[in-house]
């Protein structure tokens, strides 16, 4: 793997930092209501300020929000952190989501045209994993997210594996 500017953390929301069904976070993420939300995030900020990593979100529930709209109702410390987003997974219908991308190929796309070297992904699902970038794919369980130590624990050590490859 070539040297590397900023490893990229692709992420996913709900399954991951908040319960799955939970829907649009609420405008203050400071609130007792925005923290319980926001239940797993302390967890993440822990390791993007130590490893340094900027956030890509890979989330459908940016079909609800734009992007900024989004990212002003997360807690700061990862707000400040994400630099961009994914094209979403598909089309919102009257009878729910037309799928028209597995969360691999649109974020592929993206590392493409950003020409990403260090980056992984947190999600709760893998659709359409190539085998040689399935363990940058960190799974979580969708009931525990973060809260569960073993994505942690395989968090932390693709985060160590690709901060060798950042240049100083």
């Amino acid at each position: 793997m070539k040297n590397c500017e900023r490893i990229r953390i692709f992420l996913n929301i709900e399954g991951v930092l908040v319960p799955c069904g939970a829907g649009l976070p609420p405008i203050d993420a400071e609130s007792d209501e925005g923290r319980r939300y926001w239940r797993w995030s302390p967890l993440l900020i822990d390791l993007v300020n130590r490893f340094d990593s900027a956030i890509v979100l890979r989330t459908s529930l940016l079909l609800m929000l734009p992007l900024d709209g989004f990212t002003s109702r997360m807690p700061i410390e990862l707000a400040r952190r994400v630099e961009g987003a994914t094209e979403p997974i598909g089309k919102p219908r009257m009878s729910g989501l037309l799928r028209t991308a597995t969360q691999y190929e649109v974020i592929a796309r993206y590392v493409r045209a950003k020409r990403f070297k260090c980056w992984c992904v947190l999600d709760d699902r893998e659709e359409g994993w190539s085998r040689d970038n399935a363990w940058r794919l960190i799974r979580t369980n969708p009931e525990l997210g973060l809260s569960d130590d073993s994505p942690l624990s395989q968090l932390w050590k693709i985060l160590e594996k690709l901060q060798s490859n950042v240049k100083s």
